[in-house]
């Protein structure tokens, strides 16, 4: 998506702590599709040793994720990758994807 105007438009946003929503065991969502007029998710997690987020998609948005510390698999849909602290994981609308958290650290993203 690209914008096409002239000039900038009066639609940037904050959203606040209290309208972040609470995911039990995998973080916070800090910002949803709905939010974010369908551009991007942003997420807040911390993944407990062998913890799995089943392969999904978004077709209404891309998420990404920054890995703050320790390491995540990441399931693209046909092979696992491992990222670690200082990488980020980009998910485009549609693309598959699942995590696990198979190691004894605790990944914070």
């Amino acid at each position: 998506m690209t914008y096409l105007g002239e000039g900038g438009e009066t639609t940037a946003v904050v959203i606040h702590l209290q309208d972040q929503l609470s995911r039990p065991g995998v973080g916070r969502a800090v910002a949803v599709g709905a939010q974010t007029h369908g551009d991007f998710g942003l997420f807040r997690g911390e993944l407990a040793a062998g913890t799995e987020i089943a392969a999904h998609f978004h077709r209404a948005f891309s998420e990404s994720f920054y890995i703050l510390s320790g390491e995540i698999e990441l399931w693209n849909g046909a092979v696992w990758s491992a990222a670690s602290s200082g990488e980020l994981v980009h998910v485009p609308r549609g693309g598959v994807h699942g995590f696990a958290s198979p190691r004894e650290l605790q990944p914070t993203f």
